[in-house]
């Protein structure tokens, strides 16, 4: 039996997690990429603040993990 596709956002996810099959709401970890790297550079050689984009939530992507049993659901890519 397959499990339908979970779709997760920049926030909190209500969902069932497809390990336990608990009815969960997913904790988040934000972590940083390619693009956040690129985001800092910018902002370094415009006004100096190159540390903006790993400060703020939106430059970086969203993991959801269950907070039942620990196991990786799914990433939210920006």
């Amino acid at each position: 039996m397959q499990q339908p596709r979970v779709l997760l956002g920049p926030n909190n996810t209500t969902t069932v997690c497809p390990i336990c099959s608990a009815s969960i709401r997913t904790a988040v970890k934000y972590t940083t990429t390619t693009r956040t790297h690129i985001s800092a550079a910018l902002c370094c050689m415009i006004c100096f603040m190159g540390c903006i984009p790993y400060c703020s939530d939106s430059a970086r992507n969203t993991d959801h993990y269950c907070p039942n049993c620990d196991s990786y659901i799914g990433t939210y890519e920006k």
